[in-house]
């Protein structure tokens, strides 16, 4: 979180205490493995044309995180896949790897 970010959160009335708290838990989402339960639950919202709010761009981080995590296994799955189906490495327990 910027220093600018970070006062601006001061200056809405919350705490020392609470900026460390949100900081901690985007420092937290940033480095553990996400789950379903770490993304925001999805909301619908009426006026698009403001800027996004602090939370928003939480939301946004957290969420284009996952994604390239997400596009990160799907390639190492596929990898996977790939080494198992040339190498043929199914034999022993299946006819074909379909």
């Amino acid at each position: 979180m910027s220093a600018d970010d970070r006062g601006a959160l001061l200056r809405r009335g919350r705490t020392h205490r609470t900026v460390r708290q949100e900081e901690a838990h985007l420092a937290t989402a940033a480095t553990d493995a996400l789950t379903v339960d770490a993304l925001p639950t999805p909301y619908d919202v009426e006026t698009v044309t403001r800027p996004l709010n602090e939370h928003e761009r939480e939301y946004l981080a957290v969420c284009e995180q996952a994604l390239h995590r997400f596009r990160r296994s799907v390639i190492v799955a596929g990898k996977a896949l790939e080494v198992i189906g040339r190498g043929r490495l199914y034999r022993e327990t299946h006819g074909t790897f379909v």
